[in-house]
C-alpha cells in the first residue's frame, strides 16, 4: 500500500507542476520514470537524516556524509533544471504551475530566476509526497484495525453519494464523518511529528525561557497531540471526538500564524477524496486476524514502521465505472497487493445462535443468527415447552438480552459441515434479573453420534452474569446435538451458542481423549482482552487479581512489536493459537524483590482446580524480554513443582517469535494447580510467560493405574500448625522411642514403615525420614514451588542455611527460643547424614533413633540441674564428639520440660559450649554403647 500511495501522491504533484506522471500505465519500465523514483526516495532519506560531524567536527574526516549529500544536490538539480528546460522549449503554453512561473519569469526575470523556479519545485515535491503518501497509509492503517469506523464511513458515502456515481472533489465537503476520520488520522500520526524547523529573528522570551535570536526552534507536535489534558482518551482512534468543531482549532498538523503551511487546503482535499474512493470502491480487509502494527518509524516523516499490506476486493456496485481513480486502484493497485501466506485453519461462519430472538446480532466479529430463523442454518430445537424472554432495553451486549427457557428437556441440534475438533461455547446471563434463573438448576449434554462428550454436565450459581462455558470436542458425527435437562422443580436456560471448527493443534497422546472444557485463560502481564478483539472469540482474562502467588515475584514487561509468527516449527504458533496482544505483554522475574543476591528465582501461579483431574495445559512464550536475539534466555517451567520443561526461546529464529509448550498433568489431592518459571542460572535476567490456557479433561483421572505407576510425584506433606509444632516435635521424639531397636536386630534392608514419602522412595526410607525430620523442625513440606526457586527445595535450602549460620531464621516461630541450642545443632547432624547422596554414607534406622535419644536427653537437660550439678564425670570421645549412651528414659514427656537457657556462652560455631560432664551427670546409664 505504501508504494501505491507514494505513487498517487507523486503523480499527483508533478502533473500539477509540470504535467508529466512518472507512475502507473506502464512507466515502472522506462528508465527516467526509475530514476526520478530512486531520486526522490533518496531525498527522503536524506532529507531525515543527521549529521554526526555537526557536533563532532572530526568526523568529517571519517564520514562521507557531506559529499554524498552535495552528489545527490547535483543530481536533484539536473533533474529540475531538464523539467525547466523541457517546459520552456513547449511553445504551447498549459496550465501548470511551470507554465505560470515561466511566465512570471518573462515579465520579472531578475527576481523569478531558475533558481527561484527549482527551489518552488522541490518544495513542492519535498511537502507534497512523502507527508500525503504518509498519511494516506494511516489512515487505512487506523481504518482496517477499527472496522466498525469503516463501516461508518462506507455507510455515510453509500447514504449520501448513492451507487451510480463515484464521489467527487465536491462531495467531500458533506461528508463530515469522512472529514473526521482525515483529522483524526493527521492528530494521531502528524506527517512531521515535530513540524518543519523555525529560527527566532529576535531575542525572546518563551515560556519563561529566554531565547537568543537565532536559535532553532522544533515544536514537538506528536506529544501535544496526544496531551490528555487536552484530549480525550489520546492514544485512541476516535474519528468522533471532533464532532465538536473546537477540536479542529487544537490541531497543529500544518503549523499556525504567518508560516503555516500553505499546501493545507490542497492536503485536506487530496486525503478526502482519495480516501473516500478506496471507502467506496472497494471491501478492506486486514490480511490475517490480527490487528495491523502501529509501531512508527523513526524519521522526520513518521510513517508506520512496517508497510501496510491489506487485501481488498471490487464493490460489485461500481464493477462497470470508468472513472480514473478506479482505473488507477484496477491497474496499479491490485497487482501491487501482497498476501501474507495463510494457514489453512480459517475461522467458519456457522453455528452462532442467538437464543429466544428472530433477529440477527454481531458479536465477538461473528453473526448470531436468531434460533427463529435458523431454520435453513442447518441448526434446530426443540420449541414445545420452551420460553422465550426479550429484555432490549438492558445495556447488556446484544446476544444477552434474549434468553430460552426449558421448563423440560429440550435440545439443539446442528449439521456440522466438518468432522473434528469444534468449540462448543455457551452462553447465559440473567435477564431482568429474575430469581427462577439465578437459583437455575441443570445439566448440558453433548453427543455427536455415538460419542458422549459431555454427559450431565451440571450448572448453577448464575449470580455472576455473563457467564460462558466453552468446551473442546473431537466429534465422530455429522450430527451434533445438545440438550438441557433442568432439575426437578427448576428450570434451564441459554442465551447464545457457539459451534464450529477449531485449528487441530493440540498436542495430546492418542490414549487421552480430545474433550476439554476450559477454566483458565489468561493473557499474561497484559489486560483483559474481549472476544472482540480475539482471532477465535476469546475471552483472555488478566493474571494479577488472583492468581499470582507473590506479586511482587514478578514484573509486567511489554512490547509494541508485531509478533513475529513463524509457521514453520510444530509448536510455533499462529494468529489463532492467541491474538497478537498476548504476545506484547508479559511476567518476568522481579529480581528486586528478591533478599538474596545470586540465587535462583523464581513467579509461581496458582490455580483452584478439582483434586485428581488430568488437565491440559496450553503456555503461551514469546521473547519480548531479550535484547538481542543471540542471547541466553533459557528457563525452567514447573508444573505441580516436580514437572520440568526446559524452555529455549533462543531457538526460535527471531525475538519475538511466538511459540507454546503444551503439557498434561493430573491434580493431586490439595484442589491446587501450581505453573512455576524458575531460572537456570542465578543472576541471570530469564524466564517469562506471555499468556495461559488450562483445561480439564471431561474424563475424572479418578484412580487410573497407569497414572500412579508414572514419574509424576505426589507429594504428601503438610505444615504443621504454629501453635502445634512443638508438641508434635516432643511426640515424635516419643514414638522413636518405643520403637527402638537393639543393634544386634539392626536389619539388612530397611523397612517400609519409615516411608512416608514417594518422593524418596527409590533413595531409602532413611534419607525420607531425614526429610521428615526437617519438616517437623521448619514446619513445611519437603518441595513447595510457591517459594522462591531457592528455598523451593527444603532440604537444600535448610542446608544452606546452616551453612551460613542462619538456621535459626528459618525455624517453626513457635520453636523459637524453646530448643537447647546444642540439640538443635546435634538434630541438624542427624539430618543432614540422612540426607546423604551416597547410600553407604546414610546410617542405619537404629543409629538414628539412637542419636534423636540422646538429642531428646540434650534438651531435657536443663530440668532440675541443680540436682546434679556436683557430678563432674565427662566422657569424650577419641575424636572430640559426644558419645551417648543407652539412656534409661521415661515415656512421659511434658512440656514444660522445654526451658530456654540464657546464660550459656556461645563457642565460635554459634553454639552454645556445654560440656559432656554437663549432658552425661544427668542421664542414667544402663549399659554403654
Amino acid at each position: 500500500m505504501r508504494q501505491l500511495f507514494y505513487d498517487l501522491t507523486i503523480n499527483n504533484i508533478l502533473r500539477m507542476i509540470a504535467g508529466k506522471r512518472y507512475y502507473g500505465e506502464g512507466t515502472e519500465q522506462d528508465d527516467v520514470a526509475r530514476r526520478v523514483s530512486q531520486l526522490i526516495d533518496e531525498i527522503v532519506y536524506r532529507a531525515g537524516a543527521g549529521n554526526a560531524a555537526d557536533y563532532l567536527p572530526i568526523l568529517r574526516w571519517i564520514t562521507d556524509f557531506e559529499k554524498g549529500v552535495k552528489e545527490l544536490a547535483s543530481r536533484v538539480d539536473e533533474f529540475l533544471q531538464s523539467l525547466v528546460d523541457e517546459k520552456r522549449a513547449v511553445k504551447e503554453k498549459g496550465n501548470t504551475m511551470m507554465d505560470h512561473l515561466l511566465f512570471l519569469q518573462e515579465t520579472q526575470p531578475d527576481y523569478y530566476t531558475d533558481v527561484t523556479l527549482k527551489g518552488i519545485i522541490i518544495v513542492m515535491i519535498l511537502a507534497g509526497t512523502e507527508t500525503l503518501a504518509g498519511t494516506l497509509e494511516w489512515a487505512m492503517l487506523n481504518l482496517l484495525n477499527h472496522q466498525e469506523v469503516l463501516e461508518k464511513a462506507r455507510t455515510e458515502i453509500d447514504t449520501k453519494i448513492g451507487f451510480d456515481r463515484l464521489i467527487d472533489e465536491a462531495d467531500t465537503k458533506n461528508l463530515p464523518y469522512l472529514q473526521w476520520i482525515v483529522l483524526e488520522t493527521l492528530r494521531l500520526h502528524p506527517a512531521a511529528p515535530t513540524n518543519v524547523p523555525h529560527m527566532t529573528s529576535d531575542d525572546c522570551m518563551l515560556a519563561g525561557y529566554d531565547v537568543p535570536r537565532g536559535s532553532m526552534l522544533l515544536v514537538n507536535i506528536w506529544a501535544m497531540h496526544r496531551d490528555p489534558s487536552i484530549w480525550e482518551d489520546p492514544e485512541m482512534f476516535k474519528p468522533e471526538r471532533f464532532e465538536n468543531e473546537k477540536l479542529n482549532q487544537k490541531l497543529l498538523s500544518f503549523g499556525i500564524g504567518r508560516r503555516a503551511c500553505p499546501g493545507v487546503g490542497l492536503a485536506h482535499r487530496l486525503l478526502s477524496l482519495a480516501l473516500g474512493s478506496m471507502v467506496q470502491c472497494f471491501e478492506w480487509q486486514r490480511i490475517g486476524e490480527e490487528y495491523v502494527d502501529t509501531r512508527e518509524e523513526l524519521m522526520a516523516m513518521m510513517r508506520p514502521a512496517t508497510p501496510l499490506l491489506a487485501m481488498s476486493m471490487e464493490n460489485f456496485c461500481f464493477q462497470n465505472s470508468v472513472y480514473l481513480f478506479v482505473t488507477i486502484m484496477v491497474l496499479v493497485l491490485l497487482p501491487r497487493l501482497t498476501l501474507s501466506a495463510t494457514s489453512t485453519y480459517t475461522r467458519p461462519e456457522k453455528f452462532y445462535v442467538n437464543c429466544g430472538s428472530d433477529s440477527n446480532v454481531f458479536y465477538g466479529g461473528q453473526t448470531f443468527v436468531g434460533d427463529k430463523n435458523s431454520s435453513g442454518n442447518s441448526v434446530s430445537f426443540t420449541n414445545k415447552g420452551t420460553e422465550v424472554i426479550d429484555d432490549q432495553s438492558s445495556v447488556a451486549p446484544e446476544i444477552y438480552r434474549t434468553v430460552r427457557i426449558f421448563r423440560r428437556p429440550s435440545s439443539y441440534e446442528f449439521k456440522l459441515d466438518s468432522l473434528g475438533l469444534h468449540f462448543v461455547r455457551l452462553h447465559f446471563s440473567v435477564v431482568f434479573s429474575r430469581a427462577d434463573l439465578l437459583t437455575a438448576r441443570f445439566t448440558v449434554s453433548a453427543t455427536s453420534g455415538s460419542n458422549h462428550h459431555l454427559k450431565s454436565f451440571p450448572l448453577q450459581n448464575f449470580t455472576e452474569t455473563p457467564r460462558v462455558e466453552e468446551f473442546l470436542l473431537m466429534m465422530d458425527s455429522l450430527e451434533f446435538e445438545i440438550r438441557f435437562v433442568p432439575d426437578h422443580s427448576s428450570l434451564a436456560f441459554v442465551n447464545a451458542i457457539e459451534v464450529f471448527s477449531a485449528p487441530n493443534d493440540l498436542e495430546i497422546q492418542p490414549d487421552f481423549d480430545k474433550n476439554l472444557h476450559t477454566i483458565y485463560r489468561l493473557n499474561v502481564g497484559g489486560e483483559k482482552i474481549t472476544p472482540d478483539n480475539d482471532t477465535l472469540g476469546r475471552t483472555w482474562s488478566p493474571d494479577d487479581e488472583d492468581f499470582l502467588y507473590r506479586k511482587d515475584s514478578a514484573r509486567n514487561i511489554n512490547s509494541t512489536q508485531t509478533p513475529n509468527y513463524n509457521t514453520a516449527g510444530s509448536l510455533s504458533a499462529t494468529e489463532f493459537t492467541a491474538p497478537a496482544f498476548v504476545y506484547k505483554t508479559a511476567k518476568a522475574m522481579n529480581r528486586s524483590s528478591n533478599e538474596r543476591v545470586g540465587m535462583l528465582t523464581n513467579v509461581t501461579w496458582s490455580f483452584k482446580v478439582k483434586s485428581n483431574y488430568k488437565h491440559f495445559i496450553r503456555l503461551h512464550f514469546s521473547d519480548i524480554l531479550s535484547n538481542f536475539s543471540d542471547s541466553d534466555s533459557d528457563f525452567y517451567l514447573y508444573v505441580n513443582g516436580y514437572w520440568r520443561v526446559d524452555v529455549k526461546p533462543s531457538e526460535q529464529p527471531k525475538l519475538a517469535t511466538p511459540f507454546f509448550i503444551d503439557v498434561v498433568n493430573v491434580s493431586d489431592g490439595s484442589g491446587l494447580l501450581n505453573i512455576s518459571i524458575g531460572t537456570k542460572e542465578a543472576d541471570k535476567d530469564a524466564g517469562f510467560l506471555n499468556g495461559l490456557e488450562m483445561m480439564e479433561f471431561l474424563i475424572k483421572s479418578g484412580s487410573d493405574s497407569s497414572n500412579r505407576s508414572s514419574s509424576r510425584v505426589h507429594i504428601i506433606a503438610g505444615c504443621v500448625s504454629a501453635a502445634a509444632s512443638a508438641l508434635v516435635f516432643s511426640l515424635l521424639f516419643m514414638v522413636f522411642l518405643k520403637r527402638r531397636r537393639s543393634k544386634k536386630t539392626k536389619p539388612d534392608v530397611e523397612g517400609t514403615v519409615w516411608s512416608p514419602l514417594p518422593l524418596h522412595r527409590e533413595k531409602s526410607d532413611v534419607y525420607a525420614f531425614g526429610v521428615v525430620l526437617l519438616e517437623v523442625l521448619l514446619a513445611r513440606p519437603a518441595l513447595d514451588c510457591s517459594l522462591r526457586y531457592e528455598e523451593a527445595n527444603l532440604a537444600e535450602w535448610a542446608f544452606f542455611c546452616k551453612s551460613e549460620g542462619k538456621i535459626d531464621e528459618i525455624l517453626d516461630p513457635s520453636l523459637i527460643g524453646q530448643i537447647e541450642t546444642n540439640s538443635l545443632k546435634k538434630f541438624m547432624e542427624i539430618a543432614e547424614k540422612c540426607l546423604k547422596e551416597c547410600g553407604d554414607e546414610r546410617p542405619s534406622m537404629a543409629d538414628v533413633i539412637w542419636d534423636l535419644e540422646y538429642v531428646l536427653q540434650l534438651q531435657m537437660m536443663t530440668i532440675r540441674t541443680e540436682a546434679h550439678e556436683e557430678d563432674s564425670t565427662a566422657i569424650v570421645s577419641s575424636g572430640g564428639s559426644l558419645v551417648a549412651p543407652r539412656l534409661m528414659v521415661s515415656d512421659s514427656f511434658s512440656m514444660n520440660s522445654f526451658v530456654k537457657k540464657d546464660d550459656e556462652s556461645k563457642n565460635r560455631f554459634g553454639f552454645t559450649d556445654s560440656s559432656e560432664t554437663r549432658v552425661f551427670s544427668q542421664l542414667k546409664i544402663s549399659d554403654a554403647r
